[in-house]
């Protein structure tokens, strides 16, 4: 129960950026229920980049903005992130596992929620809590078996090499932006050869 509480409470540290830019395009925008879900365009650019690793942004003239989770170490040398894209109607997430050993990142996505949605299906936290107990077996193709697992809950995945760069492209505005997933492996496994790159 301890563990599932702090993958939630970790969640929600993911969720609340979002949430937050949601919120702020909501009292923009806010007249009637139905008119809630009717994103507001952005009137400006915006990127900020934490030191904690965690990166958002909004585009001018887009609706809605995208951010980067701050880094969970999961032990055993991997580290999970979670792209997140979406506006006052609802949001998409895709975790991102690094092997910071090797450099190859697991990218799973989307799973997609509605801000109304009051369920307790979280897959995302799912992803986490079994990537966790995966990694505490040890062994190999730690990548590939979440891999497998998460093609039964997301709607694509792909093992991407971080080698060249460790900067991932993705998202849903103009221009799409470039996320480095070294600064996590940095923060958590400073040794590592993807650190150390």
């Amino acid at each position: 129960m301890r563990k599932q509480a702090k993958i939630k409470a970790e969640r929600r540290a993911v969720i609340r950026p979002l949430l937050a830019l949601a919120f702020g395009l909501a009292c923009v925008s806010f007249v009637t229920p139905a008119a809630a879900c009717m994103p507001y365009e952005n009137e400006a650019s915006q990127s900020i980049r934490s030191k904690d690793c965690s990166v958002s942004h909004r585009a001018k003239g887009e609706y809605g903005g995208e951010l980067l989770s701050e880094p969970v170490d999961l032990g055993g040398g991997f580290v999970l992130q979670t792209y997140g894209n979406g506006s006052v109607c609802g949001a998409s997430y895709m975790p991102l596992l690094t092997d910071c050993s090797t450099g190859e990142t697991l990218a799973v996505g989307y799973a997609s929620s509605s801000f109304d949605d009051q369920g307790d299906a979280d897959p995302v936290a799912d992803f986490q809590q079994a990537a966790t107990q995966r990694i505490a077996k040890g062994g190999p193709n730690v990548l590939q078996d979440m891999q497998k697992l998460a093609a039964k809950s997301f709607e694509e995945t792909s093992i991407v090499s971080m080698r060249n760069g460790l900067r991932l492209s993705i998202g849903s505005q103009k221009p799409k932006h470039s996320y480095n997933l070294r600064c996590g492996c940095k923060r958590f496994y400073p040794e590592s050869s993807v650190a150390t790159d």
